[in-house]
């Protein structure tokens, strides 16, 4: 298959500061099958409610507390915490 032709997944990454985000964004871009990485995503938090748009196909990066149960993520995203990420990429070998 080729490059572009790849569907690439579209998932919320959380977790607090200094917790290693932005230090693994690329190596767990690779990992969970995204092709891009969006730091800060959500910065301005909640908007009435809702979670702000995401790219698709990207990688997004937030500190700010989300709950896969009480918040809806953007249609085609997953949300994943920071540590759940990490397990998913040292099983891979990305890290």
């Amino acid at each position: 298959m080729s490059k572009e032709a790849r569907e690439y997944r579209t998932i919320i990454v959380h977790g607090p500061h200094g917790c290693g985000k932005t230090h693994h964004g690329k190596d767990l871009a690779r990992a969970l099958g995204c092709r891009e990485v969006i730091d800060g995503w959500a910065k301005m938090g909640l908007s009435n409610g809702f979670l702000p748009p995401v790219t698709p196909g990207a990688l997004h990066l937030t500190s700010l507390p989300l709950n896969p149960a009480r918040d809806r993520p953007p249609a085609g995203a997953v949300i994943l915490s920071f540590d759940a990420a990490m397990a998913v990429a040292f099983a891979v070998g990305a890290i």
